[in-house]
């Protein structure tokens, strides 16, 4: 089951609360530049959408560390596909928690994200069955970070 509500600026905590209460049964969920999206609810996810695999949660601005760490521990294992495209409050402490936690995903789009040379080495080391990566416009990344050591 999938539910696309990207550019549904809209939409907001109480909103989204009611669609994952529900479809329990959601696998695909792609809030793009849904701004009042925030880590109160997001946290939640992994309890609320235990089915879920994908996520778009790019241009979210009120999304944190504090959110994303809470999501990437719940789903460990299961989440394939996250995009957090442009997220400025996920630092490289959330992604080190997406990388450390989410080891079986297969797409991970961090575009504009700062992400660094350490952290790009780290999903080289745990991610192994990544075959979709996007780093665009992450200006902190050079040859160190391509190149094993």
């Amino acid at each position: 089951t999938e539910l696309n509500l990207n550019s549904c600026s809209g939409i907001t905590n109480v909103g989204l609360r009611y669609i994952i209460n529900t479809m329990k049964l959601l696998k695909i969920l792609k809030l793009n530049s849904c701004y009042s999206i925030s880590d109160d609810i997001i946290k939640d996810f992994p309890k609320e959408l235990p089915l879920l695999q994908e996520l778009d949660i790019s241009s979210c601005d009120k999304i944190t560390v504090k959110g994303i760490s809470s999501l990437s521990i719940g789903y460990n294992k299961q989440l394939i596909s996250l995009t957090i495209d442009d997220c400025p409050r996920i630092n490289t402490l959330g992604i080190e928690s997406i990388i450390n936690n989410c080891t079986n995903m297969k797409v991970f789009r961090t575009r504009r994200n700062n992400i660094s040379n350490d952290l790009l080495q780290l999903l080289s080391e745990k991610c192994l069955h990544i075959h979709t990566l996007n780093i665009s416009d992450n200006r902190n990344i050079s040859d160190s970070g391509l190149i094993p050591t």
